[in-house]
């Protein structure tokens, strides 16, 4: 995850910082997870992209 949001961002830093809201975020929203779904919503999980337009 760290390289796909190095070359997101552009910057290490950025980057860490981005893949650890992405966990924090996931680690969060953990108890909303349901394993009978088949396949995830777009709002129901966190994605690099989402915290790297925020870097931007």
């Amino acid at each position: 995850m760290l390289r796909v949001a190095a070359r997101l961002v552009g910057d290490g830093r950025d980057a860490d910082d981005v893949v650890q809201e992405t966990f924090v975020a996931a680690w969060r929203g953990i108890a909303n997870f349901s394993s009978r779904r088949s396949r995830p919503t777009s709002g129901s999980r966190p994605t690099p992209g989402s915290n790297a337009r925020a870097c931007r």
